[in-house]
């Protein structure tokens, strides 16, 4: 994933950053309000995951070292 959008829409990042940065808030967004209200224990985790997919999109868009550090390691290391 991080090849694709780091390196092959490199040349026109113009064109698609703005549509990702509105992809991932509405992941984030979205994930995590059907996570509030569900009882199903699968269901709440797969609520979960969507979330976290915006969360990982946010540190490619970062467009920075900590933001790839982060999608790569699930934490920024110094």
């Amino acid at each position: 994933m991080l090849r694709v959008f780091v390196f092959g829409l490199a040349v026109n990042a113009n064109d698609w950053q703005q549509l990702l940065w509105i992809i991932a808030a509405l992941t984030m967004t979205l994930g995590n309000v059907a996570a509030l209200v569900q009882t199903n224990f699968k269901r709440l985790l797969t609520d979960s995951s969507i979330a976290h997919a915006g969360y990982l999109l946010m540190g490619l868009l970062a467009k920075s070292e900590f933001g790839m550090a982060a999608v790569v390691y699930g934490r920024s290391s110094r």
